[in-house]
């Protein structure tokens, strides 16, 4: 604050001309210190928060690469549901990556698609991480008491930890539900369409694929300190595709087939040497290129971003799902597909 105050006094008695320069100045640093808000809170929480607990955090030393040894840890559960599937067979098992803050999301989904696909025979699960907040973890028991719906994963929720959770999530299917025809992973801001879903899933007869809205000319972002899908330039060299990602599913819902996720798995854990990329939807298609998986192109599954008021009605007619939406846009949508 001194330095500041000394700042401004000297500001107010420089000459004109240079009093221009140093304003100008003033609001570069504003600036910059404003777009890069959100990196300064990451940083806040990497010092203050996740190094103080000693629980494992990528950002903390920030990596595109995560070591594989860490993949040990998508099968230790703090909540686990092991009978959920027994004496059924689901058509399909949906599992809903969500985080131990989003109650309201997970709620939200529990009064509405979720009581649609549980009355067609699928089972629905939430997957969470733990949190570095010590109250959390007995309001996340409080509600699996409550729903019996919610598997726990023991590695920290974070958007760093992606790759293990969707590991952790098709490892489970492989474990305890791979009866079920179909596994769908789906983000919490998503809305399904339930009777689209299961009639796309009637038709549909590859049975090594993954099915989702494909991401055609996304590319690697190198420059670190821009965005949280950057990576540090040091670690370029690991990736295969440096200029273009190969097409791949577009995280918030992708659906699998039975066949293509036992094989992802026993890939991703004993086949294959190389480190987890952060960016879980790239990563999983890397590895389903290397074993002969089908990724398709489904024109049903949309973003939010998408819809506009010229083609709103129709387009939620027709989707499968809706995802990376807000919970007012999220309440729309579904009240037209129940009019529907």
């Amino acid at each position: 604050m001194f330095v500041l105050l000394r700042y401004l006094k000297g500001l107010k008695s420089s000459p004109p001309r240079l009093k221009y320069y140093q304003t100008c100045f003033t609001f570069v640093i504003a600036f910059l210190l404003v777009y890069n808000l959100t990196w300064f809170d990451t940083a806040f929480k990497e010092v203050f928060v996740y190094s103080r607990t000693g629980r494992w955090c990528p950002r903390c030393s920030p990596k595109a690469f995560i070591d594989r040894e860490l993949i040990n840890l998508t099968d230790q559960y703090i909540i686990n549901k092991p009978h959920l599937c027994e004496n059924s067979k689901p058509l399909a098992f949906i599992m809903v990556i969500s985080s131990v803050r989003s109650k309201k999301r997970r709620d939200q989904i529990r009064a509405t698609w979720m009581k649609d696909a549980m009355a067609v025979g699928m089972k629905v699960v939430f997957s969470l991480g733990s949190s570095v907040f010590h109250g959390d973890s007995t309001e996340i028991l409080m509600e699996n008491e409550i729903y019996q719906d919610i598997v726990q994963l023991s590695f920290v929720d974070d958007w760093r930890n992606l790759t293990l959770k969707t590991i952790a999530s098709l490892s489970w299917y492989k474990n305890y539900c791979s009866h079920a025809k179909y596994y769908i992973k789906v983000d919490d801001d998503a809305v399904i369409n339930v009777d689209n879903l299961v009639s796309n899933l009637a038709t549909f007869s590859n049975s090594h694929a993954i099915i989702g809205h494909l991401l055609k000319s996304n590319a690697p972002c190198f420059v670190w300190w821009r965005q949280q899908h950057c990576m540090p330039p040091e670690q370029h060299f690991k990736l295969d595709y440096l200029d273009r990602y190969p097409p791949y599913p577009a995280g918030p819902m992708y659906v699998m087939t039975q066949a293509a996720v036992i094989l992802l798995v026993n890939h991703a854990k004993l086949t294959s040497r190389k480190d987890l990329y952060f960016l879980e939807d790239v990563y999983i298609t890397l590895l389903a290129r290397e074993i002969g998986i089908d990724v398709i192109d489904n024109p049903q599954f949309l973003f939010c971003s998408q819809l506009s008021e010229r083609n709103f009605q129709e387009k939620v007619a027709n989707a499968i799902v809706i995802y990376d939406c807000s919970s007012k846009q999220f309440n729309t949508i579904w009240s037209l597909i129940q009019r529907n």
